[in-house]
């Protein structure tokens, strides 16, 4: 049987994730293993932060990405076919705030962003200008706001709520709606 070596995130919550006992899940992985049983081949998963995953695909340490956001500028490194999670990326800022309402709003302030996330390309493309504050994952960027560290973080909106929710901290941060974005989560291979 072809083995199949698959970089996915150790904290992104309920989509990939490093569980307490020290197996590796969430829906995207779940789904993934499901796809090797019915084709017919092996799998393994190499769980690390976010920041790592293109790179060990594009030096041949691994042969996809579980989840990585459909862009132009991936698309130079990556081939991406049907999305199979549309997950919305959305400002959380802290909840008395009342100044932060849109994008535009996000302009000179300091933003917490995962490191290589979507979100990155994002402000880039729509000029927004404001000081970048990476993160190790969504956690670490929603505790920059809660600690006073950023005025808002971009996030994809699941992991960061289920984040808050487990900490018991949702009612700390609040969300700006519409979110800023929908990206495709897709499996990733380097072309």
């Amino acid at each position: 049987k072809t083995q199949i070596v698959f970089v996915g995130e150790k904290t992104y919550p309920p989509f990939e994730f490093e569980q307490k006992n020290g197996s590796y899940g969430g829906m995207s992985i779940e789904l993934l293993r499901w796809i090797a049983t019915e084709a017919g081949f092996n799998i393994e998963f190499i769980p690390m932060i976010h920041g790592d995953m293109q790179n060990y695909v594009l030096t041949g340490k691994a042969d996809a990405v579980v989840g990585l956001f459909e862009s132009p500028e991936r698309k130079k490194n990556f081939i991406m076919k049907i999305p199979y999670f549309i997950i919305p990326g959305t400002i959380f800022i802290k909840s008395e705030r009342p100044d932060i309402n849109n994008a535009f709003d996000l302009q000179n302030k300091t933003i917490a962003v995962m490191i290589e996330d979507y979100a990155e390309e994002w402000l880039q493309e729509h000029n927004i200008k404001g000081k970048l504050i990476l993160t190790a994952d969504f956690n670490e960027s929603a505790q920059a706001v809660i600690n006073g560290k950023a005025d808002a973080l971009i996030g994809d909106e699941q992991a960061v709520l289920y984040f808050l929710y487990s900490r018991n901290e949702r009612n700390l941060l609040k969300k700006i709606t519409p979110p800023l974005y929908e990206g495709g989560d897709c499996v990733a291979v380097s072309n």
